[in-house]
């Protein structure tokens, strides 16, 4: 296996951590990839955006360390090249543009109290544009999301500090070159729209609905849809959500649906590891239709990381991640099945349809001891995907190694010949379960692949001869 070369990343060696079973079954590719964008254990890698390209690769945006960042990978998962956008800057969606470019929005940062809004334009291989920061608040701004319209122009949404305390809701509209057309602010009751939650898509009749979450009261949180004319002028505001202290119910993720209304989803519960993964769905008045519970058990000290996301399938069904699950839903919001990726520690801020009926999920993930890094992944249409090989020096050997290996009759792993490994071969098929205490005795000849099942993450390649 070899490292994938440093392209336009300042000053950081750049790993790809290869899969051993980047696979294709029934037509649909499937492979796990973890990439090192220079983050710490205090500074993760995190990927908060990802799509597919016309070109059946995939492009996703995020933070490594301070820096944004933009990754092109194939069809198979392997880094195409990898941009850095701006220092001190965080990726939080990407788009693509008519012209085979991206669009990204994010926000750039001094300190903590100095966040400021930023659009970025890249060209087809992520060389930038140009960009837009918004400087005109001192205060705690950013952008979360942007749209892309028809003439070619751009509409973000976000938030915007008053300078009292509170965050309302900013909208703000761009033309093609990067130039501020528009921008509307929207008072919330107390604070909201922070936390990466701020969603934007166009609507049917030109105009733009906004969904997000705010504080409508002391420590009550409820779900929000922004309808606003093409302009940016607010339609309706609507709240979703029950009423009291600790009532949390807040929004990461959403879009418009096949028959003109919406969907979104969040989070529900607090101090509690009962936490919920919430979704309403409403028509196109925002009325709510239904709204579903899904159990995720986070408890409440990590609910700041219940990544969510959710689009529409081609069945009118959906697809979801709530933290570390993939979840698919029918059009009713009935469960039809779910996969969970917390053997990679993951946290899924990102899914997309793709052409093949599979899907693409992005966030940040691990691979003990390793800190955090930019996760990304494509499953078949059940979710299922293929199994991820750390390929940095002293991950494997620190505690599975084989010996012998290769071997003629059968190897071991030291210190786990009690273990139970499932044994796959070069093409991603499951040969069956071993312990690994005499592992290759029914073996043909070939190359072979260990994946122990109390600690999924950790790969052991070993050879049969003769």
């Amino acid at each position: 296996m070899r490292g994938v070369p440093a392209s336009g990343y300042k000053g950081c060696a750049i790993f790809l951590l290869v899969t051993f079973l980047s696979s294709v079954g029934f037509g649909q590719q499937k492979w796990v990839r973890l990439i090192a964008m220079g983050g710490t254990t205090a500074n993760q890698d995190i990927g908060y955006s990802v799509k597919p390209t016309v070109d059946g690769g995939y492009v996703l945006t995020g933070i490594g360390t301070t820096q944004a960042f933009l990754i092109k990978l194939n069809g198979s998962g392997d880094i195409v090249w990898t941009k850095t956008l701006a220092d001190n800057a965080n990726g939080l969606n990407v788009e693509l543009c008519s012209d085979g470019g991206y669009i990204i929005a994010g926000y750039t940062t001094t300190d903590y109290l100095n966040q400021n809004p930023v659009l970025i334009k890249t060209n087809s291989t992520g060389d930038v544009v140009w960009s837009n920061v918004l400087t005109s608040n001192p205060y705690h701004d950013g952008f979360l999301s942007v749209a892309v319209n028809p003439d070619n122009s751009f509409t973000a949404a976000g938030y915007t500090h008053d300078g009292s305390g509170n965050y309302d809701i900013l909208v703000a509209k761009f033309d093609a070159q990067g130039n501020l057309i528009w921008q509307r602010i929207h008072n919330l009751p107390w604070t909201g729209c922070v936390d990466r939650s701020s969603t934007i898509q166009r609507t049917q009749d030109g105009g733009y609905i906004v969904i997000t979450h705010a504080l409508v009261n002391y420590m009550d949180w409820d779900y929000v849809l922004l309808k606003t004319d093409a302009s940016g002028n607010a339609q309706w505001l609507k709240y979703y959500g029950t009423t009291g202290v600790d009532s949390i119910e807040r929004c990461f993720d959403g879009c418009v649906t096949n028959d003109q209304g919406y969907i979104m989803i969040g989070r529900k519960g607090r101090y509690t590891p009962d936490v919920f993964g919430y979704v309403i769905k409403t028509n196109s008045n925002g009325d709510t239709l239904w709204s579903r519970l899904y159990k995720i058990g986070v408890p409440d000290w990590q609910a700041s990381y219940t990544s969510m996301s959710i689009r529409q399938t081609n069945d009118l069904g959906y697809i979801l991640t709530s933290s570390a699950l993939l979840m698919r839903i029918g059009a009713n919001g009935d469960s039809i099945w779910s996969q969970s990726f917390s053997n990679y520690y993951a946290r899924l801020y990102s899914v997309e349809p793709t052409s093949d009926g599979g899907y693409v999920i992005a966030g940040t993930g691990r691979l003990l001891p390793n800190p955090r890094d930019v996760f990304v992944a494509k499953t078949d249409s059940l979710g299922n995907t293929a199994v991820a090989e750390d390929w940095r020096p002293g991950l494997i050997g620190s505690g599975y190694q084989a010996t012998p290996n290769p071997f003629v009759s059968f190897t071991t792993i030291p210190n786990y010949e009690k273990e139970v490994f499932t044994i796959y071969d070069a093409s991603g098929r499951s040969m069956g379960i071993s312990y690994g205490a005499r592992v290759g005795e029914d073996l043909c000849p070939g190359v072979y692949f260990l994946c122990p099942k109390q600690n999924p993450g950790h790969i052991v390649r070993i050879v049969k001869v003769r």
